[in-house]
């Protein structure tokens, strides 16, 4: 993945879109041009490789660029707000940009008086926040990428011919558990396009005789499963399903069975902190392997550790997939190590903030520590809500969000997916109250007819918030 030979021998289609495609030829020769003019403009003084895009097809012969020229790539959204940008570009101070709309490929400098370290090891460096506050760099070593891609071969299963399905923001970290795979194991990339919500996906004409991995959210794939001529029927030759991001519910999982039996449908866990993933499941039986409500996102072994919060569990993952820092923070531990007396690795740490139960030996994913909301004197679980929620027949989805008003909270509110035209709120109040002490009872239950998903597809609490 880091040297301009190791993408020479490809061969096929490299990333295809229903409108066009690259082939592995047209690739490596985008490549080569791509890294001599990176090599011609690069000095010393250059810390990373600023890559700004839409949605183009080529994004991934620049991430493959900036892994050879062995500067870390930093991706950026046109669309994002410009404060943000520009915040980014301080932190980083003196670089190389890519247009991936035009190829142009430029130097710049921005006059900052002190720039924070950016260690040499980094291969990226993803910027997780800042739409109303300071964007946080989450620096990932290249060492990590090779472990990221080890553990993803040693997980799924091996198709020949794959095709690894692409979706979301390139500047949100789950397309690089597409783009990664991609580069290291030379296969394909289907580009999904924007469109309708719950249009249907076509395969492109170049990997119809592909296998699919599909990989998304489970909130994008909610919303396509609206359109009920999604199935094995439509898209014949998806091997698995891969999702991410999100925690996955047992009516989608039992919904993705029923439509695609023959595909195999795998949850996986992992912050951006992480690099990517750092476990998966696969779910074959949704009811019976469910745990409160809950789908298993990994067994408990290394590198992940259960640390005692007061309410419940929180994940902490150790290891050499965690980041070395937040661009400008203390520099973590140096990659793993064995201690040579009690031979176990000695490694960087990560507290995720993510509550999780434990059942016979698998971890289930509850929701982040920040869920629990103190509201008229009460401390009410959020999660808890939406978990009983997902027990009703007539819901396919809920997300129970706390409702403020001058720094206090006013209400609660559930909203609601259902295709059902049995779904009645106050049934679903009797439902909760059967389970739940009545304070803890959202005071409105709303119908939604779609879920709001953000650039980076996942559900976005900010647009439900404005329905409330």
């Amino acid at each position: 993945m880091f040297s301009l030979n190791h993408y020479s021998d490809f061969s096929g289609t490299a990333v295809a879109c229903q409108e066009r495609s690259i082939s592995w030829a047209s690739f490596y020769k985008e490549l080569v041009d791509c890294c001599q003019r990176i090599a011609e403009l690069r000095r010393s003084k250059h810390r990373a490789i600023i890559i700004m895009h839409d949605e183009d097809l080529a994004y991934p012969v620049y991430v493959a660029a900036a892994l050879v020229s062995d500067l870390p790539f930093v991706p950026i959204c046109k669309t994002d707000p410009e404060h943000k940008t520009k915040q980014i570009l301080n932190k980083i101070g003196s670089g190389i940009c890519i247009d991936t709309s035009s190829g142009l490929i430029k130097t710049f400098e921005r006059k900052a008086l002190d720039v924070p370290t950016i260690p040499a090891s980094t291969a990226y460096i993803i910027f997780t926040s800042g739409s109303t506050g300071d964007p946080k760099g989450v620096m990932i070593d290249k060492h990590s990428i090779l472990g990221f891609v080890d553990w993803f071969n040693s997980n799924f299963p091996a198709m020949p011919s794959t095709a690894y399905s692409l979706s979301a923001s390139y500047s949100f970290d789950l397309s690089l558990m597409s783009i990664f795979p991609f580069l290291a194991n030379g296969q394909s990339i289907w580009r999904l396009e924007k469109g309708e919500a719950n249009e249907l996906p076509t395969v492109p004409n170049s990997l119809k005789e592909h296998n699919i991995h599909w990989v998304s959210t489970p909130s994008f794939m909610q919303l396509k499963l609206l359109n009920k001529a999604l199935n094995e029927n439509s898209i014949a030759n998806i091997g698995v399903f891969n999702f991410c991001g999100e925690a996955l519910s047992i009516q989608l999982a039992k919904k993705l069975k029923d439509r695609f039996p023959k595909s195999r449908v795998f949850n996986s866990y992992g912050p951006t902190e992480a690099t990517i993933a750092i476990s998966t499941v696969e779910i074959e039986q949704p009811d019976q392997q469910s745990f409160n409500s809950l789908l298993p996102i990994a067994k408990l072994q290394y590198p992940l550790q259960l640390l005692d919060s007061g309410n419940g569990f929180e994940l902490q993952i150790n290891g050499p997939q965690v980041m070395s820092a937040y661009l400008g923070e203390a520099i973590l531990n140096t990659p793993d190590i064995v201690n040579t007396v009690s031979k176990e690795p000695v490694a960087r740490r990560y507290k995720t903030g993510d509550i999780v139960d434990l059942n016979k030996g698998h971890i289930y994913f509850k929701d982040r520590a920040d869920s629990l909301v103190k509201y008229r004197g009460y401390r009410i679980d959020l999660s808890e809500i939406d978990a009983i929620l997902a027990e009703h027949q007539h819901i396919e989805f809920s997300k129970t969000l706390a409702i403020s008003k001058d720094n206090s909270i006013i209400r609660l509110v559930s909203f609601c997916l259902s295709e059902s035209p049995a779904f009645c709120e106050n049934r679903v109040k009797t439902h909760l109250s059967k389970r739940l002490p009545q304070y803890a009872i959202p005071s409105e239950i709303r119908l939604v007819d779609s879920i709001p998903i953000s650039k980076r597809h996942k559900l976005s609490t900010a647009a439900l918030l404005e329905l409330g």
